[in-house]
Formats: structure tokens, C-alpha cells, sequence
């Protein structure tokens, strides 16, 4: 069971004391350190704008050669995904909900992206934060081709809906309270794990929008357990937990732990004995945290205060990520309850945790912690396969893709993609648009749950050497080169039925595997593929 006692303003004075951050914040982020340095301002200026800009044309340079996303005029602050990016993306997307599902025990839901004002203002979201937030003013429209009677009708029947305002989201957890009030709730049900990933909104300022750190439109692993207090604490030291084995992961290294405590000049709701309270659990939890943590004073969100895990990158730029918020006061603007082991009614306590942040963000530091080097589960460029010859060797090449991108069970035999070749009856990129093709419609459906590997067929017009060339530049993990020996040991393969048993030869072009090249078997090939996916390696 935690403790309850308050943070005293003692006690607060000793934790700064002790924990004052030392080092200065470069990020855009809104990151508030208590630290006083003599320094010279011009050089910190332009050190300053030597780490950003350097990070900026880092990123810009690997997206572009990479062809990650892209921006435009007619959506300031929204990113575009590329085919590339959007591979990336999903995968952080899936990697998330697989931890937050298998390892948290979260429950993925949906939820609108606009709201009327109305339930802004019962989280206080309007009252404290609206001038972040997109609004839509619905006005009366055009009769649209109705007599004047109908129109009359229509008009009384929705003139007050017409002039109701909304917002587009800046974040999941009125939605989320919406859902839970829905159906009644016993001690036993807690706590309740919502997690979200639908896409927020935030009226970011022109001039501080920059790449996919800082943009208008995002992506976050959003979540929100709803528990009594006697979870607090192993809820938060598991996400705690939850966020080091992930960043170990991704090879991000150390990262800094704050506490953001009650917002200056009256720029929060609820008591003050109530924030105290909080503060004080998660002084309480962090004190059985291994890692040290200081104090953010003034930095946290209007309801209460956080945990802020700070991501230095590569560049020395500093970014939040990971938040844990703990929420006294949303549970009672939304009248929220659940019954005790007595039967009454009693108020929940909610905490707002995200692992990633902004996935765009992260997506931002990974594209410099890697160099655009990604490893292979998490490549969009993960396997190029190269004929010698384009003419003589491609249908082979194409087997290969069939069989890796099925899991072993290829939609087309051997013989259909060496028949093919021998008639030049279709290219095989379109053989499912040919009606008069023996590969003229799909065998069977993709099954919902298999390893996807990205796997591309480089049978251009071109030289070997710049095909090649080709698979470095765009940071391919492994190169498949198909020549003459390789396609008469198919034929072998093809005369005595073992399709299974073809080799292959496989070239590591970075990572562990690097100039590694290894002969193997295609279903060997494909065991190596699956385990590195399954080690996210």
C-alpha cells in the first residue's frame, strides 16, 4: 500500500536543492530546467542553432534519400507519409501495441476525432488549453435545393446543433472517461487500461513547426488506467519498467527522469492538498526507482503532476518522450465511479502514461540514432534481390520474393514463374491484371497474421554494378544476387520436387551481419528472417 503523505513546501525545497537538473534544455519541447550557468550568449546562440540545424539537415537528408515523408504548404504542420515512412510508422505502431497488450495488459480502443466544446469545458481542457486547439464553427448552410416550408423545418429542427462549436482533439482522455462512464464498474474491473492511437490535433504556432518534431497533426501511444490507489504504484513502476526495456531496445541510451510538479500563478484545478498528495506518491514511487530523477518544478499539466522521461539525441538536442501523469481532478469533473467491497461508490484515479510521446518525434530521433541504418524488423528496405540478368534471371528472383513474402507458402509454384518466363507471356508484376494467364487471379488470401518482410526485385534496365549500388544507398539489411548457377540449381530443384531446398546466397550490407555473406537454403533464408523479426534485431 503507498504512502499518502503530503509534499510539504520543505520537502519540496529539499528535493530541489538536491535534484536541480545540470544540463541546459535545447529542445522546442516545453522542458523547464532550474539551473543557473555563466555562459557566453552569442557562442550558446550559435551552438544552439548549429545543433539544430545539423539535426534538421540530418533528418532531412536520410527522409529524402530514404523517401520517408514529406510536407506541403496546403497542410502546414501534417506529415505525409511516403510509402517507406508508412512502413516505419506501422511498425512502431504494431511494436507499441503488442508491448502495451501482451505486457500492460491494455485494451485498444477507438475514439471520435471532434468533439463538441461542451466536453472541454467539463475537463477543463477549453478553460486552460483552448488556444492550442483547432476549433469548427457550424454555421447555418445554403437550403441545398429544399422548398421554403421543408427548409423552415429543417432549419428550427437543427438551428441549435448549426450553431454549436467544435474542436478537433489535442488529446484521448475525455474520450476515454466517455468510455468509461459508460457501463458501471465494481472494484474488481480495476484498473481499466485504455489505449489509443488515432491521430491528434494541436494549433501549433507557425514558426515552431519544424520536421516531425514539432508539428500539428501526430500519433501517440496513448493510454489511461483507471485504478484506486492501492494500484498506483505498480502501475506506474511498470510502464516505468516498460519504457527502460524499450529504449534499450531501439539503443537510445540513458534518459533523464523528472518530476513535473504543480503549475505557477494559479494555472491548475483542484486543491492544493490534493496535488500535494500526488506529488508526494510519486516521490514515492520514484524513490524505489533505480535511476535518478530531478525536480521540473512548475511544469506540470493543469490536473496534475508527471513523470517526464527526457531523450537526449545524437545532436545534444533534449526531447520529452515518455510521460506518466497522474490525474486527481478529470475522475471528478466526469463524475466517475466504481463500487468498493463494501458496495459504495468511490472515485477512480486516473494516469495518463504514453511510452513513445509523439510517435512522429520518436520517429525523428530513431531516423538519427540509427543514421538511417535501420535494423531489420524495423527496415522498409529489408531484402533486395537482384538478377545478373534481368531477362534470363528474373523468374527465379520473383520465386524468391513469392516464397519470403509468404512465409514459405508461395502463391505460385516454381514451374508457373519458369513457364512464364519461357512463353514471355505476362510480367509478373501484373500477372493478376492478365485474365488469359495461368497466374491470371491469386490462389488464396493472405492470412491476417504472418511475417511481412519488405522485399524488393531490382530487375531494371540497368547495370549490375548500379543496381547494387542501389541496395547500399537505400540501407537494404541484406542482398540477394540471383546469376546463372544460382538459376540452374532452381532447375535442379525444379526436375527433382524439392522447391524448398534451393539456396540462395546472402550478403549482410550493415548491422551485425555486415559483409557477412552466408549460402542458404530458402526456408533457412526464411527461419533467419522470422528470428531476427521475433528479436526485433
Amino acid at each position: 500500500m503507498l504512502s499518502r503523505k503530503f509534499l510539504s513546501p520543505q520537502l519540496l525545497k529539499s528535493c530541489q536543492k538536491r535534484l536541480t537538473p545540470r544540463f541546459p534544455s535545447l529542445s522546442t519541447t516545453n522542458v523547464c530546467w532550474n539551473s543557473t550557468v555563466s555562459v557566453n550568449k552569442k557562442k550558446n546562440v550559435d551552438d544552439k542553432t548549429t545543433i539544430s540545424a545539423n539535426a534538421s539537415l540530418s533528418n532531412k537528408s536520410i527522409s529524402t534519400k530514404q523517401q520517408l515523408y514529406t510536407l506541403s504548404p496546403y497542410s502546414p504542420g501534417s506529415i505525409f507519409f511516403l510509402p517507406n515512412g508508412a512502413k516505419l510508422f506501422n511498425k512502431l505502431i504494431n511494436f507499441i501495441r503488442i508491448q502495451e497488450v501482451k505486457k500492460l495488459g491494455f485494451d485498444e480502443v477507438m475514439t471520435p476525432l471532434m468533439y463538441k466544446k461542451e466536453l472541454f469545458e467539463i475537463s477543463n481542457h477549453w478553460k486552460y488549453y483552448n488556444e492550442d486547439m483547432f476549433k469548427i464553427y457550424r454555421n447555418a448552410h445554403e437550403d441545398g435545393g429544399c422548398n421554403e416550408h421543408e427548409h423552415e423545418h429543417e432549419h428550427q429542427h437543427h438551428q441549435k446543433e448549426e450553431n454549436e462549436v467544435y474542436a478537433l482533439k489535442p488529446m484521448n482522455c475525455p474520450g476515454h472517461c466517455l468510455i468509461y462512464k459508460q457501463f458501471p464498474k465494481t472494484h474488481n474491473d480495476l484498473p481499466v487500461r485504455y489505449s489509443d492511437f488515432s491521430s491528434l490535433h494541436r494549433n501549433e504556432a507557425s514558426g515552431a513547426l519544424s520536421g516531425l518534431t514539432r508539428v500539428r497533426r501526430f500519433h501517440q501511444d496513448d493510454g489511461h488506467i483507471f485504478c484506486s490507489f492501492q494500484h498506483l504504484e505498480s502501475e506506474i513502476l511498470a510502464n516505468l519498467k516498460l519504457v527502460e526495456l524499450i529504449y534499450e531496445k531501439f539503443g537510445l541510451g540513458d534518459f533523464k527522469i523528472l518530476l513535473s510538479t504543480r503549475p505557477k500563478n494559479n494555472k491548475f484545478i483542484g486543491k492544493e492538498e490534493d496535488w500535494e498528495k500526488a506529488e508526494g506518491i510519486l516521490i514515492d514511487i520514484l524513490e524505489k526507482v533505480n535511476k535518478k530523477w530531478e525536480l521540473n518544478e512548475g511544469d506540470g499539466a493543469f490536473y496534475g503532476p508527471k513523470i517526464d522521461i527526457i531523450l537526449k539525441d545524437k545532436f545534444g538536442k533534449f526531447h520529452q518522450t515518455a510521460t506518466i501523469q497522474l490525474d486527481f481532478q478529470l475522475p471528478n469533473n466526469f463524475g466517475l465511479k466504481y463500487f468498493n467491497e463494501k458496495g459504495e461508490p468511490e472515485t477512480p484515479i486516473i494516469v495518463h502514461r504514453a511510452i513513445f510521446g509523439s510517435v512522429e518525434r520518436f520517429l525523428a530521433i530513431l531516423i538519427d540514432n540509427y543514421e538511417g541504418k535501420w535494423p531489420f524488423w524495423l527496415n522498409s528496405n529489408q531484402i533486395k534481390v537482384v538478377p545478373v540478368s534481368p531477362e534470363k534471371h528474373s523468374w527465379y528472383c520473383k520465386y524468391i520474393e513469392d516464397y519470403l513474402s509468404n512465409n514459405g507458402k508461395p502463391d505460385h509454384t516454381l514451374q508457373e514463374y519458369k513457364a512464364m518466363a519461357a512463353t514471355d507471356e505476362v510480367n509478373v508484376d501484373n500477372y493478376y491484371k492478365e485474365s488469359n494467364s495461368s497466374l491470371g487471379k491469386f490462389k488464396k488470401l493472405s492470412p491476417l497474421t504472418s511475417y511481412d518482410f519488405n522485399i524488393e526485385v531490382d530487375d531494371r534496365a540497368e547495370s549490375l554494378g548500379k543496381r547494387i549500388k542501389d541496395a547500399y544507398s537505400k540501407s537494404f539489411n541484406y542482398l540477394v544476387t540471383i546469376g546463372d548457377a544460382e538459376c540452374e540449381s532452381a532447375l535442379k530443384g525444379l526436375e527433382s520436387g524439392e522447391e524448398s531446398d534451393l539456396v540462395i546466397s546472402l550478403k549482410g550490407l550493415h548491422g551485425k551481419d555486415k559483409n557477412k555473406v552466408e549460402k542458404l537454403g530458402l526456408k533457412h533464408a526464411l527461419e533467419k528472417f522470422i528470428e531476427l523479426e521475433k528479436n526485433y534485431e
